[in-house]
Order: C-alpha cells, then sequence, then structure tokens
C-alpha cells in the first residue's frame, strides 16, 4: 500500500515480456485476470464476499473502492468507470484515466472479475 512511478511497472512488465517472450497486452491482461483468481481467494476475500449483486453491482462500485484507497494514498490519482447494464443484460464499462497504456492491465481485471461471479465476459 504505498505508489510507486508507471516507470517502475512498466520496467517490471517489460522485463516480464522479455523473459516469457510475450507481448505486453497478453501479459496484462492475463496477470490480472489471475490477480483477481488469487486475491478474491486470499487478501481480499472479505471484500468480494461483500458483494452480492454480482459483476455489475462489483464493477458499480469501482470507483466508491477507488475513494477509500485514495484517502490512505494521497498521491493517488485512480481511473474512474462508469459502468452501465444494458437491456440485454450486458454490461458497458467506460474506463477514464490520465495513465496511458494500462488499458490491458484494465481488460484483464475486468475478465477476472466476471470470472469470480461467473457471469460472461467478451474478450475484449
Amino acid at each position: 500500500m504505498q505508489p510507486y512511478s508507471d516507470d517502475v511497472t512498466f520496467n517490471v512488465v517489460g522485463a516480464c515480456v522479455t523473459h516469457l517472450n510475450v507481448d505486453a497486452a497478453t501479459f496484462l491482461r492475463q496477470m490480472d485476470e489471475d490477480w483477481v483468481k488469487e486475491t478474491s481467494q486470499g487478501s481480499y476475500r472479505s471484500m468480494y464476499a461483500l458483494v452480492s449483486g454480482g459483476a455489475f453491482e462489483f464493477l458499480s462500485n469501482l470507483n466508491n473502492m477507488h475513494q477509500v484507497i485514495s484517502a490512505q494514498l494521497k498521491e493517488l490519482v485512480p481511473p474512474s468507470f462508469l459502468c452501465t447494464k444494458n437491456d440485454d443484460d450486458s454490461i458497458t464499462i467506460h474506463y477514464y484515466s490520465t495513465r496511458d497504456g494500462l488499458e490491458p492491465f484494465v481488460e484483464g481485471l475486468l475478465l477476472g472479475v466476471c470470472n469470480y461471479f461467473n457471469e460472461p465476459a467478451a474478450r475484449l
């Protein structure tokens, strides 16, 4: 729970993609899909357990979660999400961030959340 620069993140990602011989987008998507699986069974299990309404409820509360984290990490400039439930029960998510290059990271997290709640997700 401490801030660090995006340079640190991208340097770690760069080392991983070189070592694994994969592209950064693939690595970020898979890493974060796996991160949700790991944390939902471990350190953040209680946070996931608070949600009874499935992926839409969880995703609709991401901004609230980021506000709580921002209270602890003053330097954090969190992304924001606008979630809309469509007539066919699909979800449209708009992602807004001042940080470039993390879209695949967010895609992996979203896929992981849908997997956790056993709800279908379109691969992005």
